[in-house]
């Protein structure tokens, strides 16, 4: 189950940076949802949460690749 959420979190992270960096929600072009103006400040936002996720699946690779828990 940790690992399941750990990949949604992720995956959502993603999302969000994509969002953050190109100002494209694929999502939401999927299921026809209109798109929304955002501000500098939340793009940024995004961006660095983006970021986050790229870093969590990296967290993620080194935890599988050691078979053990990272801690910092």
């Amino acid at each position: 189950m940790r690992r399941l959420t750990w990949w949604l979190v992720t995956a959502a992270a993603i999302r969000l940076g994509i969002i953050g960096f190109f100002g494209f929600d694929f999502v939401g072009s999927i299921f026809g949802s209109p798109t929304v103006e955002m501000s500098a400040l939340d793009r940024v936002v995004c961006a660095i949460v983006g970021i986050a996720g790229i870093y969590a699946i990296y967290l993620l690779a080194v935890k599988e690749m050691n078979g053990k828990v990272i801690e910092k």
